[in-house]
């Protein structure tokens, strides 16, 4: 995830900041001549994935959107409701448990669940590595707890201050969090270092104790709040005892287990136990066949031909589940939206934040347009006329589409417009697409020609590919119900051709008469470059290697050799 991409490297310099600080006294140009070489070799090595992201984000609703809004947005929850978040990483169920489906009437607006905490064992194991161990590295990793502590928890005016920077700006910095997890990880890596101490060992059993007192003392404060919020009782206790039981057990094997190997083995498993007591349930493990069952009405779809899309009507069949089996779905979700795309939401499905489309009328003419050929809907779904049922099963019916356009079409008529917004008011009021299609053209203010009479035969011709052959009584235009994300190239009879926004998000080809072999490819200029960048440089690296290797072994005792 590009975000997540960023909050890493960010605390990466960091830590970078932290190694040079360490040898100011000495070797501090070498050390950043190695680093910046170091910080190079990653970008060229990343390239397959930086330079494809970098070009797509512009492209998308969500930059747009941040741009615009997020930017200009107050990140820093006010003082209280960050130390209400902050509490949530000792007491992660004040407001419920998602693994038990229990929520609190008075559950905050913010996921109760976005919290770093990670166990009770870990955060007292933590403790000793801060307090006792004698390695340098455990001060940056409390300046990384501290970074995911006031960035992850929004507290002000850091969450502010850090929006200020560029890319941060944009990024949901909350997400940060994950730092906080990471140094209490690596602070309790060296806390179990000092357990080989058998003062140290003392030591441990006496944070135990005193965090069991500060984590039951909180406990406590808020138990009448939490029954207030219609926690039960029994819930609570339960919870209470995975905080406590832990660090009990923990002390007790500190104070009575002798060998060093036992001692270690004892708490990592206590360590288990409690994480999979709090979390065992949170995604529980089920057969696959649970959540992907055979569905006997899909057998009834075409697997071979030309492809089409299915959807579903309301919510039967749930977001991105239509890729396992091998279907696609027109309502598919990504982190990263393309904004044309978004522009025709409004057209055929009821748009959902953060989420999958909903289509709740399969009447809508833009679904024709998408290649949307085939739908599951429950059972007293009423569909428009001209989709009939082709299956049916208990709990769900397939349906297919009469109307349906094929991936690549001609319409009757074209419209050539540079007007963005005419275009999408053109398109909300349109009810056939095989009459008119719309073509993105400069220069042009809503020129309406007659289009080509033809036929297109469309097959899969590969991953990211589409094989069409085209019959074309007269030049015309053929619209592709493709995202005309930036990438894709067409050739006609083998000749490069090139493309035009159609029907305001799709892909539009100008054809001459006659008959043509047309080929679509999806391969951005950005990947294609990343790919040579990331190959080139790994090629290197394993030249350089091998180099290196063959003179430490052979360079030295030939020179030793010649000299004898």
């Amino acid at each position: 995830h590009p975000e997540s991409a960023l909050h890493i490297v960010a605390i990466g310099l960091l830590w970078a900041a932290w190694e040079l600080w360490s040898v100011r006294a000495k070797g501090w140009f070498r050390a950043c001549a190695a680093g910046a070489g170091a910080g190079a070799l990653a970008l060229l090595l990343c390239a397959i994935f930086l330079l494809p992201v970098i070009e797509a984000i512009p492209q998308t609703m969500e930059n747009l959107f941040r741009s615009a809004i997020y930017t200009k947005a107050h990140r820093s929850l006010p003082p209280e409701e960050a130390l209400q978040r902050l509490r949530l990483n000792v007491l992660p169920f004040e407001y419920g448990d998602p693994g038990d489906s229990v929520r609190a009437a008075s559950e905050p607006e913010y996921p109760h669940f976005d919290n770093g905490y990670a166990g009770t064992v870990v955060l007292a194991l933590a403790i000793l590595g801060l307090w006792r161990s004698p390695q340098r590295e455990k001060w940056v990793l409390l300046a990384v707890l501290g970074v995911g502590v006031l960035i992850g928890n929004d507290f002000p005016p850091f969450a502010d201050w850090l929006a200020k920077l560029p890319l941060f700006d944009v990024a949901i910095n909350s997400r940060m969090l994950f730092a906080q997890t990471f140094a209490l990880a690596a602070l309790a890596a060296l806390g179990v270092e000092r357990l080989r101490d058998v003062v140290d060992r003392r030591r441990f059993a006496a944070v135990c104790a005193c965090l069991a007192a500060i984590v039951g003392a909180i406990v406590l404060l808020r138990w009448d709040p939490m029954i207030a919020s219609e926690l039960t009782a029994e819930f609570l206790a339960r919870h209470t005892a995975f905080l406590l039981l832990p660090l009990i057990a923990a002390l007790l094997c500190a104070r009575l287990v002798r060998g060093e190997r036992a001692l270690l083995a004892s708490i990592v498993l206590v360590l288990i136990v409690q994480r999979t007591a709090e979390h065992g349930g949170f995604y529980p493990t089920i057969d696959a066949a649970a959540f992907y069952p055979k569905i006997e009405v899909l057998a009834g779809l075409p697997a071979d031909g030309e492809p089409y899309r299915i959807t579903a009507a309301g919510n039967v069949l749930w977001p991105n589940f239509a890729t396992i089996y091998g279907l696609e779905d027109v309502r598919g979700y990504q982190a990263m939206t393309f904004n044309r795309m978004r522009q025709t939401y409004g057209f055929w499905c009821v748009p959902q934040p953060v989420w999958s489309n909903r289509i709740d009328d399969l009447g809508r003419p833009f679904l024709d347009a998408l290649n949307v050929r085939h739908a599951l809907a429950s059972p007293d779904y009423h569909p428009p006329a001209w989709w009939h049922k082709v299956k049916e099963q208990p709990g769900v019916q397939l349906l297919e589409n009469d109307r349906v356009l094929g991936r690549a079409f001609v319409p009757a008529r074209i419209r050539l417009e540079e007007d963005d917004g005419r275009t999408l008011k053109e398109i909300s009021e349109a009810t056939d697409f095989r009459q008119r299609g719309w073509v993105r053209m400069r220069g042009h203010h809503g020129e309406e020609i007659p289009n080509g009479a033809g036929h297109v035969a469309t097959i899969r011709g590969g991953l990211g590919r589409l094989a069409m052959t085209a019959t074309m009584d007269a030049p015309g235009w053929i619209i592709i119900s493709e995202t005309a994300w930036k990438g894709w190239k067409a050739y006609i009879d083998q000749k490069r051709t090139p493309l035009y926004f159609g029907d305001h998000a799709l892909l539009a080809l100008y054809v001459p008469a006659g008959k043509h072999a047309i080929l679509l490819s999806y391969l951005p200029r950005s990947f294609v470059l990343g790919r040579a960048i990331t190959f080139a440089t790994i090629a290197g690296l394993l030249v350089f290697g091998v180099a290196r290797w063959r003179w430490k072994r052979y360079g030295v005792s030939d020179s030793t050799s010649h000299s004898r």
